[in-house]
């Protein structure tokens, strides 16, 4: 079926903040996956586009992630959800690094018969998977044969690439201009140790050789860029560790304030015990004075005691009289005993009285229950003899009516005589079952009469018998409250005897108490004693380790200082190689496009956003037509790519460059061998001095030197009103 379908392209221009090495980010557009590489556009075919669809990237760097953010497509492409844009993007990232991408879209209606992207990972992969295998590149980059097949059986042995749009694409490369010289065999160079080259082995190398020297000058002067930027992060670890050292210290000096303060609270400690101590002192001598008051005392205690003693015999007669109220209390409990015992078979007995009296209610009540119901009984008998009565006479006067009836029918017949005996007979029969029924309900009415003058007498016997066992009772509480009322005194005389006893037991206490209070203090003051050692060896031991911190912290704070002056002379290197750098920079200007040709913006956007500045460069001629070293090549834009014409095909500015460079920088060579004297000028600097190293100006300046004897016997060096040169000006 046939409908409007979205074709979404996106590009990873830039990524920072991010680890170095590839990284890939993972994308997913309305449950549409796939994985977006550096620099290598990607294409997604879409059903369905509107505001709400949410689109959501993923950084990783192999199986590690390092950010994600998820938006919408209203607030990439704004409302009209259409067109071209190029936006920095903020990921969040747990650790807190500032890591930002640059994002270049492309959002425009698809073909009719394009078919929509499915959420299927392998597939999403195929493209990454296969590579492209041209057997007639290989032809043309070993140089060896021309290839001359028919273009039909290459087509067939050709491998497809993947296109997302679902087209088939062949990607073609054809005979470059240059020729390759198989024959040129390289010099052999020693490239470790470049500061020892001489002018004649330079001559005797060739190109590639010279190429290989120039990058390993290269990649000697990007190891202190790349140290230049580990720098910050190393100052900063290191300003760390310092902090962390200075945390330490001050945590040293804290923890050695804190034992100072120790120190001086123990020393204020053993002060106050010194002091407790001789207030202790004083308070013994109190109490020996207090001793001797109390031994004055003791003397007239004994005196009171001899008295005491006269007391005594008072005492042994009270006591006698004492062992008389105790016998006489023991009288009292065992009549409280026989009391209680008593009182037990009362309640025994009258909760035996209860349980029958309760026996007996429930008897009444159940006989109550069985007269009512023989009552109903009888009454229900009394209505259905009634009614026999009542159908009786209802029988009596039918038959009355009947007789009349027989009487008018028959008047004076012969069998008036034996009607009269019948109704006679059956009327009499109806007068017995009467009497009957009579005699039945006055038999019952008999009955009841008697059952209840029983149950009468009955419950007036038991009303008697419960008036005299409430009596029984109250009398028996009578007794024991006289009884209660007799142990209440012998316990008041038995707590007043208990009184006296007890204020001659707490003259004794005292005495005893006297002793123990003088065995404590000769107890407290050994324990000070042997306690004042103690603290005094803590107090030594504690001043002792104070001072090992304190010349620890001191040699560590020497340790430190030249670390510091180390940490100044990085950051002056630093500053250094950082206008190094900046003047290389400055040497390789970026590519100024054209802003009235869009071709051109999007070739200057590709050359810009490279990691490595190519060797040789674009110069654009007219709109679509650049050369390329000494190759003049046609440009143009496909869905968002550059594509280069290369004799009869198309192929991508990718497999352009990989292809052509060489071929280029290998034509570069041979017209250097014309500037050669000046390239050898500036290179016979490598050997002066070999045993002095290299320092980073110095590698700079050769570099430079070089790139300009390149510049000035390159005949590739063309005017272009878009190419900026160092000074700032156009040429």
């Amino acid at each position: 079926m046939e409908g409007k379908y979205y074709e979404l392209q996106l590009e990873l221009r830039e990524v920072t903040g991010a680890p170095e090495g590839p990284v890939s980010c993972r994308v997913n557009v309305g449950g549409i996956e796939d994985i977006l590489e550096g620099r290598s556009p990607l294409s997604l075919i879409l059903d369905d586009v509107s505001s709400n669809t949410m689109l959501s990237l993923v950084l990783e760097q192999g199986s590690e992630v390092i950010g994600g953010f998820k938006f919408s497509l209203l607030t990439l492409f704004g409302e009209s959800l259409s067109g071209k844009v190029e936006k920095w993007i903020r990921l969040k990232e747990e650790t807190g690094k500032d890591v930002r991408i640059k994002l270049a879209a492309n959002l425009q209606t698809a073909k009719m018969d394009t078919q929509p992207s499915q959420p299927d990972e392998s597939y999403a992969r195929r493209p990454r998977e296969v590579e492209a295998k041209c057997p007639y590149v290989d032809h043309l980059a070993s140089g060896k044969k021309r290839n001359e097949e028919p273009l039909e059986e290459i087509w067939k042995e050709r491998v497809y690439n993947y296109d997302p749009l679902g087209n088939n694409v062949i990607r073609i490369t054809l005979e470059p201009d240059g020729r390759f010289n198989q024959n040129l065999e390289p010099v052999p160079v020693n490239l470790n140790n470049l500061e020892e080259l001489e002018l004649a082995s330079l001559e005797e190398a060739g190109g590639i050789q010279l190429k290989k020297i120039i990058k390993e000058l290269s990649e000697k002067i990007k190891k202190p860029r790349t140290q230049a930027q580990q720098l910050p992060y190393l100052r900063n670890t290191l300003q760390v560790k310092i902090g962390e050292r200075r945390d330490l210290q001050q945590s040293l000096e804290e923890s050695a304030n804190d034992l100072n303060k120790q120190a001086e609270d123990r020393v204020e400690n053993i002060q106050d015990l010194l002091k407790k101590r001789q207030e202790m002192a004083e308070k013994l001598l109190e109490k020996q004075k207090k001793s001797r008051e109390i031994e004055q005392e003791i003397d007239g205690i004994k005196a009171e005691v001899q008295q005491a003693n006269r007391d005594f015999l008072r005492i042994q007669a009270f006591n006698k009289r004492k062992n008389d109220v105790e016998e006489l209390a023991g009288k009292i409990h065992e009549l409280l005993k026989d009391s209680l015992a008593k009182e037990t078979e009362l309640e025994k007995t009258i909760n035996d009285e209860k349980a029958k009296m309760d026996e007996k209610k429930k008897l009444i009540e159940q006989n109550r229950d069985k007269l009512a119901d023989e009552n109903k009984t009888i009454q229900a008998q009394i209505s259905v003899v009634s009614e026999k009565y009542k159908n009786s006479s209802a029988l009596n006067e039918e038959l009355k009516d009947r007789v009349r009836t027989l009487k008018l029918q028959y008047g004076e017949g012969q069998n008036y005589k034996q009607v009269i005996t019948e109704a006679r007979t059956a009327s009499s029969l109806d007068a017995n079952k009467r009497e009957h029924g009579q005699e039945a309900l006055k038999e019952l009415v008999n009955l009841i009469d008697t059952q209840s003058s029983e149950f009468i007498q009955k419950q007036k016997s038991l009303i008697a018998s419960k008036k005299s066992q409430t009596q029984n009772i109250l009398e028996i509480d009578q007794d024991l409250n006289t009884k209660d009322q007799q142990t209440l005194e012998l316990k008041r005389k038995l707590y007043l005897a208990s009184n006296n006893q007890i204020t001659l037991e707490q003259i004794c206490c005292i005495k005893a108490d006297l002793s123990q209070l003088i065995d404590e203090l000769s107890k407290l003051h050994k324990i000070h004693s042997e306690g004042r050692d103690h603290i005094l060896r803590d107090l030594d031991s504690g001043s002792e380790f104070v001072l090992k911190e304190a010349e620890k912290i001191l040699e560590e704070a020497r340790n430190i200082d030249p670390m510091i002056d180390a940490i100044d002379e990085k950051d002056f290197e630093l500053d250094n190689l950082k206008g190094i750098v900046g003047e290389i920079k400055a040497r390789n200007p970026p590519y100024m496009p054209n802003k009235d040709d869009p071709l051109d913006i999007a070739l200057g956007e590709y050359l810009n956003s490279r990691d490595r500045d190519l060797p040789i460069p674009f110069t654009r001629e007219d709109e679509g037509i650049y050369l390329f070293g000494t190759k003049r090549v046609f440009l143009k834009l496909e869905n968002g790519d550059i594509k280069i014409r290369v004799g009869g095909g198309y192929t991508t500015i990718d497999e352009f460059i990989e292809i052509y460079t060489e071929i280029e920088l290998e034509n570069q060579e041979q017209t250097l061998q014309e500037s050669l004297p000046k390239l050898s000028q500036s290179l016979s600097r490598f050997s002066q001095n070999p045993s002095v190293g290299m320092s980073p100006q110095r590698a700079a300046r050769i570099i430079s030197n070089t790139v300009e004897a390149i510049a000035e016997g390159s005949p590739l060096k063309k005017s272009t009103p878009h190419r900026r040169v160092p000074s700032g000006k156009f040429k």
